[in-house]
């Protein structure tokens, strides 16, 4: 209840630093409400927290949030990744994939971008879009820089790699779609 109260008398009452100290409590419980599976409470304390920390409040919000993303880079890039997980986690595609967007052309380390792009997996296998989990392995391959990965890929190179999965399973798949469906 404090902690609301806080959120809703912010911007123009509090110093630079203490804005700061409060988006850090939102993250916390924030953290704590993920931990007791309150995913919408917890996505409230992040949207809430992301919005104080870029002063949304202010009409200068959008010159706000570039200074904030370099002056507080840690903190922004955790809300922001939170949030990521918290609106797949309730389902929101759309936010979800924008979310996992704004983390990626924010994310400064292959680590940072490696999270994101997993996550975006994981919201491509939930919601079916395969084409879109391939683009999205290729980013992987990209970021990774690995060499022997084919530039441009092709059905033969897929029908080869279904082949070699069959083949690994001792045939037991008849059908290239109960290769696919493969956990």
């Amino acid at each position: 209840l404090s902690l609301s109260l806080n959120n809703n008398t912010i911007s123009s009452m509090m110093t630079e630093e203490e804005r700061i100290d409060v988006v850090k409590v939102n993250l916390q419980a924030s953290d704590y409400c993920e931990f007791r599976s309150a995913f919408w409470e917890s996505k409230s304390f992040l949207r809430r927290g992301l919005a104080i920390l870029f002063n949304e409040d202010n009409s200068t919000a959008s010159t706000n949030r570039s200074k904030q993303w370099t002056e507080h880079y840690e903190l922004a890039f955790r809300l922001t990744e939170s949030l990521a997980r918290m609106e797949f986690v309730g389902g929101n595609r759309e936010e979800s994939q924008a979310v996992i967007q704004e983390v990626l052309r924010r994310a400064k380390t292959v680590d940072q971008k490696m999270e994101s792009l997993l996550l975006d997996v994981e919201l491509r296998v939930t919601f079916h879009d395969y084409i879109g989990l391939v683009t999205t392995g290729i980013k992987v391959v990209q970021e990774l820089d690995m060499h022997q990965f084919p530039r441009n890929i092709t059905l033969f190179h897929v029908l080869r790699k279904l082949r070699v999965i069959r083949n690994l399973f001792d045939c037991k798949f008849s059908k290239d779609e109960d290769v696919l469906n493969l956990p």
